[in-house]
């Protein structure tokens, strides 16, 4: 972030000046000039590499979608500060909800027609819209906070098996 939103830094930032992480393949078998603006997530890199090299997962899924095939209609992105403040944004459909908890209004961009996201159009929608959306995002943060609680209990299970052997 050079100050785009005020900001100088990009550790707690839901700007697009932070978030958006460019990325290039180069390889054999990787089509030339072709370009992306779709959303993408760091858990689309492994489906993208394991396609790429041919390999095939067995007995389980990866989440994600290889950046080599429309990303599927609908797609939900989810972004949340580092620090775990809350502050939590969703991509969908052209759009990036920020939700900034009960500190400010909710913020709506449509990122299509305004991708350095200067416009807030949150005004523009009904609240409906954007009530589901705050319950959406706490929804998801609260379900991330469960996988970690459950990852690190199985952690902790595995680490005590293993010192006890």
């Amino acid at each position: 972030a050079f100050g785009e939103h005020g900001a100088r830094t990009h550790g707690d930032v839901l700007w697009d000046e932070v978030l958006h992480v460019p990325m290039v393949l180069f390889g054999p078998g990787i089509p030339a000039g072709i370009r992306d603006g779709e959303g993408r997530h760091h858990i689309d890199v492994v489906p993208t590499i394991a396609e790429w090299l041919d390999y095939d997962l067995v007995d389980g899924t990866l989440p994600g979608h290889s950046m080599f095939a429309p990303p599927p209609p609908g797609r939900r992105v989810y972004h949340t500060m580092k620090s775990g403040r809350n502050a939590l944004a969703l991509r969908v459909a052209g759009k990036k909800y920020i939700y900034w908890g009960r500190r400010r209004p909710m913020m709506v961009f449509d990122t299509i027609a305004d991708p350095f996201e200067l416009r807030n159009i949150a005004h523009e929608l009904p609240e409906g819209e954007r009530r589901a959306v705050e319950a959406e995002l706490v929804r998801w943060r609260h379900s991330v906070e469960l996988a970690y609680e459950e990852a690190r209990a199985l952690a902790t299970e595995r680490q005590s098996v293993t010192s006890s052997s």
